[in-house]
């Protein structure tokens, strides 16, 4: 990507009220789970929509949803078709059985 044109003397926007989700390890939750197509092959693929789920920031793009009214929450997508794909999406849903415990 080429860096847009003033991108180096602009300000930053600043986000107000809202800060930054500090680095490091968090427990996720998945507020949703939907199968789709992609849009360029129309591939299936399934689409976990993720949340914080522990500790201070427990919500957090939810509440940044609400706030800016519109979807902000963490996406992750896997490909449901196609050996490499079906394989990625196998070990996806075995780590998350694995790490919710009495599933």
């Amino acid at each position: 990507m080429n860096k847009p044109n003033g991108y180096d003397t602009i300000q930053p926007a600043q986000m107000g009220e809202f800060h930054n989700v500090p680095a490091g390890p968090y427990v996720l939750g998945i507020v949703n789970a939907e199968i789709t197509k992609t849009k360029k092959t129309g591939a299936e693929m399934m689409v976990l929509t993720l949340d914080i789920a522990k500790g201070d920031d427990k919500n957090y793009y939810h509440a940044l949803s609400l706030k800016l009214n519109r979807d902000c929450y963490m996406k992750y997508n896997q490909l449901t078709e196609g050996e490499k794909s079906v394989s990625y999406f196998k070990g996806m849903i075995k780590a998350i059985e694995e790490s919710n415990s009495g599933y």
